[in-house]
């Protein structure tokens, strides 16, 4: 069901986009922007799959329709979409995410509201995880870069589905500022039921609110 594919070579393709993510989620945001918070020039990636609106102290986000395919292989089936997106830990299920990243002021609190709307659900989809890669050396000069799929058992032996959430949010600080990423998850999967949803109605609504003075 499992197994291992070989590629010839290195491949530095993945270590270049995680550099130019840590990269881009440091560098400063860009725009005037609301008071409380500004978008990080980095989630101009997502243009091509979100609508960002901004709303006063609010920023409203939802997918636009991006629409994704179902790809085969030996092992069992991927999701392909058409740009640049977020993959969860190896052994994961291979779901795409959509991350958003703010700059906040230092005494900024914010609230994540989410309206997934209807889920569309597609049955007998053998999901494959995110596979792990593991360079052996067969020699001082010849190597190759192996692709192991070894599924998360904690997820894949549960009847659940997963991610249990449709979002999660990490804060992060870089060259002194203060960071929020906020990232969609509009795809959930269920590995022994083998049932695949997605939310093409996805929205999401992140509200700044500056903390009420204390009284002295």
């Amino acid at each position: 069901m499992y197994g291992v594919n070989v590629i010839s070579g290195l491949n530095n393709k993945f270590t270049v986009l995680a550099i130019l993510g840590i990269l881009g989620f440091l560098q400063s945001s860009h725009g005037s922007g609301p008071e409380l918070y500004r978008l990080a020039s980095a989630t101009d990636a997502m243009a091509w799959a979100l609508d960002i609106k901004q709303d006063g102290d609010a920023c409203l986000i939802s997918l636009k329709p991006t629409g994704f395919r179902l790809e085969t292989n030996d092992h069992g089936v991927v999701v392909t979409v058409g740009g640049d997106v977020g993959w969860p830990n190896s052994g994961e299920p291979r779901l795409p995410t959509f991350p958003v990243l703010f700059q906040l002021r230092e005494d900024v609190d914010y609230e994540i509201l989410v309206d997934a709307g209807e889920a569309e659900e597609l049955h007998s989809v053998h999901l494959l995880p995110v596979v792990s890669r593991q360079s052996i050396a067969f020699s001082d000069t010849d190597f190759h870069v192996m692709e192991v799929v070894a599924p998360n058992t904690g997820i894949y032996e549960h009847d659940a589905f997963w991610p249990p959430s449709y979002f999660d949010a990490m804060e992060a600080r870089g060259m002194g500022r203060r960071y929020l990423r906020v990232s969609l998850h509009p795809f959930q999967y269920n590995p022994l039921s083998q049932i695949l949803r997605s939310y093409p109605g996805f929205k999401i609504t992140v509200n700044f609110n500056k903390p009420t003075a204390k009284p002295e």
